[in-house]
């Protein structure tokens, strides 16, 4: 089924709370449906794909189509039916559509004893956005479980199966985000999960939660955590450091972790020796040139050692708890919001020499 809307409110459909309009908006519930839908775009015309909204930032009106999956599934599969699959006794698949909450299908896998994406518990959006965005929270990123997702080409109409090797994932990339930026409409992504719960507990601080959570030593935590033990705590960890969106406007993460190289690294820990970072290894995509070892600095310290944790400007804020987070204060506009990140970048630049990119897409 298709609905269509003329003139219709954004401000249920981005997590800030932006109340802004778009010309035209389009909801589907079906593959077959989301071929209909793209009928409704000239070849070359301009349209946007919402999802929940949580890596969105509206400053005004969108005068063009906005295209929101409905559809809903979550659904085991048996791996017997699938060809081409390495022999794993433990793997299992998820079906899902693309429309529904990525938390509610934590909650279902756990529920169902399938495990792997347990750290990712409580990331707002949904399960189109999350394979666009490769969400990743707690030394976990979602592309590493994504097994398929189907597509309508948005030109063509055509139905596609993509795998995950053509989707460049990297820190918090894909090649939805560039080269195939509104090519394609995703309908239903498939994540390869297992039976087997391995836990990912050396990340922030999550051992040391749940040790408090189990009233046991952090060497304990391994052999007494289970699976819901494991959500809980990052639910809770989640909640006692980000602002709930249902009382103030926010996007989660506005700005990516800086990634640098070793040279610019060091000469960063001349001036900060106290400097926070994470080794990572970056993918090499075809034609980039970067290889090796690089490193991740956490865009939050960077902003807390500026000073800038709890700060106002006007109706915008950085949240107390987390300085990478802004958030409305009530009643903020999306320029509000854009200017206070001008001034975090700025800041952070004039002390550290680095540039933060905003996570969040700003329109």
């Amino acid at each position: 089924m298709i609905n269509i809307y003329e003139n219709y409110s954004l401000a249920k459909h981005n997590t800030f709370g932006i109340d802004v309009n778009c010309r035209q908006f389009i909801e589907f519930d079906s593959i077959y449906d989301a071929q209909e839908a793209v009928k409704h775009i000239k070849y070359g015309e301009e349209f946007m794909i919402v999802g929940a909204g949580s890596n969105l930032l509206l400053t005004k009106d969108y005068p063009h189509t906005v295209f929101h999956s409905q559809i809903k599934m979550i659904q085991e599969r048996e791996l017997k039916n699938v060809a081409n699959i390495k022999a794993d006794e433990n793997a299992v698949l998820v079906d899902c559509g693309s429309g529904e909450t990525f938390d509610d299908v934590i909650a279902w896998c756990v529920e169902k004893d399938i495990h792997g994406l347990e750290n990712l518990s409580l990331i707002p959006g949904d399960v189109g956005s999350s394979a666009v965005q490769n969400i990743g929270a707690y030394g976990v990123e979602v592309g590493k479980f994504i097994f398929s997702i189907e597509v309508v080409d948005v030109n063509t109409g055509e139905y596609r199966r993509i795998f995950p090797g053509l989707c460049q994932y990297g820190y918090r990339h894909s090649i939805f985000k560039d080269a195939w930026y509104n090519r394609y409409i995703i309908t239903h992504v498939t994540f390869k999960l297992s039976r087997k719960f391995s836990p990912v507990l050396d990340y922030g601080n999550v051992r040391g939660a749940l040790a408090e959570k189990l009233n046991c030593s952090a060497d304990e935590v391994d052999n007494r955590v289970t699976p819901q033990l494991l959500r809980d705590a990052i639910i809770e960890i989640r909640r006692n450091k980000l602002p709930n969106p249902v009382e103030y406007g926010n996007a989660g993460s506005f700005f990516m972790n800086p990634v640098v190289d070793k040279d610019t690294l060091e000469e960063i820990k001349e001036r900060c020796p106290e400097l926070k970072y994470f080794e990572v290894s970056m993918p090499e995509y075809p034609g980039d040139k970067r290889d090796g070892t690089y490193y991740k600095i956490p865009a939050g310290w960077l902003i807390d050692q500026c000073g800038l944790k709890g700060m106002n400007m006007g109706k915008a804020g950085v949240w107390h708890n987390q300085a990478l987070i802004l958030y409305n204060r009530g009643g903020a506009q999306g320029n509000e919001i854009v200017a206070l990140m001008k001034h975090v970048q700025a800041a952070v630049k004039e002390k550290f020499g680095i540039e933060l990119k905003p996570e969040v897409n700003v329109i």
